[in-house]
């Protein structure tokens, strides 16, 4: 997924009317990262681990929902947009809390790097700084 995500995002930048802005870009960059981390805490945790193990690959697979989210041709407000992309996380707190009584630890970890995913790509997208990578990017660079 990452080895080929990068390559597709720097194409698809590049490719006119594309519909991939600055937001885009940046939670794709995001999400990609993210997913890479879960995975490898993930396969680090398969044998020892299994509950945790088995959350964050959940939580990895969810974090792919940034991408396809944004590029729905439905004009979501932000609300929704994020209601649709916690909806998975939401039910594995739900899960947890009606099989544990409690949150795992994995759960809150991926659900917090998840939301500072979300947090940080709106605030990083508003940047100059952000906005010109993504121009140079667009430009061949």
């Amino acid at each position: 997924m990452v080895c080929v995500g990068f390559p597709t995002l720097l194409l698809a930048v590049r490719r006119p009317h594309s519909g991939v802005g600055t937001l885009e870009f940046v939670g794709d960059v995001g999400q990609l990262l993210l997913f890479a981390a879960l995975v490898a805490r993930a396969l680090l945790l398969r044998r020892t681990d299994p509950a945790a193990h088995r959350r964050l690959i959940l939580l990895a697979t969810a974090t792919l929902m940034l991408p396809a989210l944004a590029r729905w041709p439905w004009n979501l407000s932000l609300p929704q947009f994020a209601m649709l992309y916690f909806a998975a996380p939401a039910v594995l707190i739900a899960w947890d809390l009606r099989s544990l009584h409690r949150i795992h630890r994995a759960t809150l970890l991926g659900v917090g790097l998840m939301v500072l995913l979300f947090i940080g790509t709106v605030l990083l997208s508003l940047t100059p700084a952000v906005n010109a990578l993504v121009a140079w990017v667009r430009a061949g660079g």
